[in-house]
């Protein structure tokens, strides 16, 4: 025999009523949360001591300039007198927040913890460079001022003049100490495993030196 609609729909309710009074009985669909992680780095404040350098500061806290740059006013870092106050992320352990699985292809981590896909890892060395005349041989207004071998317009915290033929025009690397950069330029003194970094300020150019033995990882 057919149950009339209206007997069904009574049922229902009731049941419905009963489940309520007793949230135990109640089943319910899982609800998905998502947690919102907090991607600001814990930081410290140093203060600049005599003789130091943005390079010595970077080797001492295992930092990279580019993590230095976005924690600090550029002015801070330009003139790094003794006194100035500087906000260092504090170290991560790398391998408690991103375990190393067992991969076919090579994987590091940069110092901040973001997985690293290479192709070739080199141990270069690092020097800088200005796009002015004590660089380029170039003033501001000449022809071709700032602009690169790949034909782009210099720029700090992204250009590096390499050998083409170890890391070809284009290439994204990791280095060492420094961060993220792309291959857009070349230089005649550019030869080998040798990668120029650029910076706006010669200053800052002329305190980076020389630094020998640095891993610069080919990103695929």
């Amino acid at each position: 025999m057919d149950i009339p609609r209206w007997r069904i729909a009574v049922l229902a309710a009731i049941a419905f009523a009963t489940l309520s009074r007793n949230p135990h009985a109640v089943a319910t669909a899982p609800v998905t949360t998502r947690a919102t992680a907090n991607t600001s780095p814990a930081t410290f404040t140093y203060e600049v001591q005599p003789g130091d350098t943005l390079w010595k500061i970077v080797q001492r806290f295992q930092v990279d300039l580019d993590q230095l740059a976005e924690l600090n006013p550029p002015a801070h870092l330009k003139k790094l007198g003794e006194g100035t106050k500087l906000s260092i992320p504090e170290k991560r352990s790398i391998s408690a927040a991103q375990p190393v699985l067992a991969t076919p292809k090579p994987i590091a981590y940069s110092r901040s913890g973001t997985p690293l896909h290479y192709s070739r890892l080199l141990h270069c060395k690092l020097t800088a460079y200005t796009a002015g005349p004590e660089s380029t041989g170039k003033q501001p207004g000449d022809p071709g001022y700032g602009i690169t071998a790949s034909g782009k317009t210099a720029a700090e915290g992204r250009t590096i003049a390499v050998d083409p033929r170890v890391i070809p025009i284009g290439s994204k690397v990791y280095i060492e100490g420094i961060g993220f950069r792309v291959a857009e330029d070349t230089g005649g003194a550019v030869k080998g495993e040798h990668v120029d970094i650029f910076f706006n300020d010669i200053r800052t150019a002329v305190e980076f030196g020389v630094q020998k033995d640095i891993s610069v990882y080919v990103l695929e």
